[in-house]
């Protein structure tokens, strides 16, 4: 089953190809039956010997005989309009010919409509994609995240000048062809709100958005639509240019003409600084801190410092995203599945602590013994601090009786489980009080640890992950050959099992090897891409939390963008707006605005339209900008009518979204999001590229002596 889960991606591509080969099996045995029901008819007509009737024609005079109908197939006439019989033959020489003039003109005229196709920009989902639409079932779809939704508009607004990472599920192509992205935003509406409601919401149908995606939004984990949404990650070239000239990113960050914010995108209880300085007073040191004098004896100067006295790169580069977490098999809870699969799961601190280059590590690894219950349950635990000195060993007691101690992995025997008392609860209880709240842990498949102790933690570093010598992402490498490869020690040795102890110790010290060296040691994937500029500023610089402001980006590339919104939702969107480039107008009630102010917006300009009501926001047309954002927050009532499937509020929905659909001009992305309700449902996302017609030949050939059209 693990491996399974590891391979999940490659499962789901194979039975893909099964299915599109089993579709070819189906046209197959219709072609088949075809030909059989022709084959019959030559044997039964006498005209079978009969040269000048296609198969085509016979089978089309068996129709006209069978039926009183028009034969499928035209018949031959005169130019008087008299039928022809369909044995009389036409003479090849008396068909009309193109002359060499005409042949020509088509010629270009084809050429002409290939380059017009070329220019007609396409877009399609990767296998990422596929996974999170809603046509995959529950059980097996893997949502994609509000940054993805965010990657997408990046990519069709700044083709040639991408300021976020490549696209991970989707691929498109001829993007500068588009003329405008439109992004709906409907904050209270969720997954299921959608599926109860599906055959009414006629707007949001198949035919209108070919892509429906199952996306996980901030409201689900306590965050901000609009934070999210207008936050763009620094790269690590925008950060190296940024501090130029200052000592620190941080520094660089009070002085620079970038709008940057300090994010966290994360999925836990997560206090910022701010909050965490609110709190400094009633702060109580922990009894597992790796080193005492580095707490007590930092000066304002090494505060500064960006990296540990250890490393040679951020950590914090070596941290799995939500992604990669999803990917490998983590604890999270990000729907209503993972939540009910998790829902005896317990975080390992009730609040935590933005993570540093500072953070501390551990190596944590269990053993596992089979019990009634036919599963593997947790029997041993350890905990290794970075000073490789272990701070928690114990065996646990599991709540169901143990049928199969499975001596030869776990290295448990009966004999060694007599006397145990400590439980699972007694375990969690023990990390929840003693581990830092920005604590990292280290393992080997660390996602089977966590399962084990029944626990969510949101900073995690793989092994498995960050060391690859195969150069195949998805095949791990064992940490028995990782260990004695790149530690030249040997572990797991003998016929007495595995040691938990030896094994997160061994996990601890591949991290701190890779940390002493870079981030492309021992890893086949990453290794040589960089050429050796890029690897020494790619590995000193961390701009992890760091993100500037999508209208920064869309501003320096002289795009147009409007928002439309109610006056609340304006506010939090005016935050992320430089005033210089802030334009504000009021809606009307008929939709209708001021037309001096907005026929004086500039390219690079932001016009705010502060709309009366939901119903007013929509209502206004978009009038040729790049962007256009139109959010919608429904009130409490609203959303309460919504979850039962009210046809009030139902119909306002699909002609919100029906509003953008029609008036999306040719070559444009039209995006729905719902943001999903607050720590619940999912949100989904509809994508659909509305591209331009395919241009129709028009041409007549005439007769080059008449004259007259043939």
């Amino acid at each position: 089953m693990s491996e399974l889960e590891k391979r999940k991606g490659k499962l789901w591509r194979t039975q893909n190809k099964i299915n599109k080969v089993k579709a070819l099996l189906d046209i197959s045995s219709l072609n088949d039956k075809e030909r059989q029901e022709i084959a019959a008819f030559k044997a039964q007509d006498p005209l079978k010997t009969d040269g000048s009737q296609t198969k085509h024609q016979r089978i089309s005079d068996q129709c006209d005989e069978t039926s009183n109908g028009e034969p499928k197939s035209k018949k031959f006439k005169e130019d008087n309009g008299a039928e022809l019989s369909p044995n009389v033959s036409i003479d090849s020489s008396e068909r009309p010919t193109l002359s060499e003039d005409q042949k020509e003109e088509l010629r270009r005229l084809l050429k002409e409509r290939r380059k017009m196709l070329k220019r007609v920009p396409r877009f399609q989902l990767g296998d990422v994609g596929m996974q999170a639409e809603l046509t995959t079932s529950a059980t097996e779809r893997v949502p994609i995240f509000c940054s993805d939704l965010q990657n997408l508009l990046l990519h069709s607004l700044f083709p040639l000048n991408y300021p976020a990472a490549r696209a991970r599920w989707f691929s498109m192509d001829r993007v500068g062809s588009l003329k405008s992205v439109q992004i709906l935003f409907i904050e209270g509406a969720g997954i299921s709100d959608y599926l109860k409601s599906e055959e009414q919401l006629t707007a949001l149908s198949d035919s209108n958005f070919k892509s429906r995606l199952e996306v996980i939004m901030p409201a689900v984990y306590g965050g901000d639509t609009i934070e999210e949404f207008c936050l763009v990650p620094l790269s690590r070239i925008q950060g190296i240019k940024l501090t130029q000239g200052f000592p620190s990113l941080e520094e660089a960050v009070k002085t620079s003409k970038y709008q940057l914010y300090k994010v966290l995108r994360t999925y836990f209880p997560i206090k910022t600084k701010e909050e965490e300085e609110k709190s400094e007073n009633s702060k109580t040191e922990t009894p597992l801190q790796n080193s005492e004098e580095q707490k007590s004896d930092q000066t304002p100067e090494t505060k500064k410092i960006e990296l540990h006295p250890n490393d040679k790169f951020p950590r914090t580069n070596l941290l799995l995203s939500p992604w990669q977490m999803i990917e490998e098999g983590y604890p999270l809870l990000l729907n209503a599945n993972m939540k009910e699969e998790y829902k005896d799961f317990v975080h390992t601190k009730t609040s935590y602590k933005e993570v540093t280059n500072l953070s501390p590590m551990y190596g944590v690894d269990c053993e596992m013994c089979q019990t009634t219950r036919y599963r593997s349950e947790l029997t041993r635990v350890s905990i290794v601090n970075e000073k490789l000195e272990t701070v928690y060993d114990s065996l646990v007691k599991p709540p169901n009786k143990i049928i199969n101690y499975l001596t030869e992995f776990s290295g448990i025997t009966a004999e060694m489980m007599k006397n145990v008392t400590t439980k699972l609860a007694d375990v969690q209880k023990f990390i929840q009080e003693n581990i830092e709240p920005d604590a990292i842990f280290v393992g080997q498949s660390l996602n089977f640890d966590l399962k084990a102790l029944k626990m969510l933690h949101p900073y995690c570093i793989d092994t498995g992950v960050i060391f690859n010598i195969t150069g195949d992402r998805y095949k791990k490498t064992k940490l028995k050959i990782l260990t004695q490869k790149f530690l030249a020690q040997t572990i797991q040795a003998g016929s007495h099992g595995h040691d938990s102890v030896e094994d997160s110790s061994a996990a601890l010290r591949l991290v701190q090897l890779k940390l002493s060296k870079s981030i492309e040691f021992g890893d086949q994937v990453l290794s040589g891409v960089s050429c050796p500029d890029a690897k020494k500023h790619k590995e000193l610089l961390d701009v992890s939390g760091y993100a500037t402001s999508l209208f920064h980006h869309t501003s320096i590339n002289d795009r147009q963008v409007t928002i439309t919104a109610c006056p609340d939702v304006i506010e939090k969107y005016v935050d992320y707006i430089n005033p210089k480039i802030l334009t504000c107008v009021e809606v009307n009630e008929d939709g209708s605005c001021d037309s001096l102010v907005t026929s004086e917006a500039k390219s690079g300009q932001v016009t705010c339209y502060v709309a009366p009501s939901n119903d007013h926001v929509t209502k206004r047309v978009a009038t040729g900008e790049s962007l256009s954002i139109y959010h919608l927050q429904l009130s409490e009532q609203e959303r309460d009518e919504l979850a039962i499937g009210d046809p009030s509020i139902v119909q306002r929905v699909n002609q919100w979204t029906s509003r953008l659909k029609q008036s999306a001009c040719d070559n444009s992305l039209s995006i729905v999001v719902f943001c999903g309700r607050e720590l619940s449902a999912s949100g989904v996302g509809f994508v659909s590229l509305n591209a331009e017609p395919p241009p129709r030949l028009s041409f007549v050939p005439k007769n080059p002596c008449s004259g007259e059209s043939l």
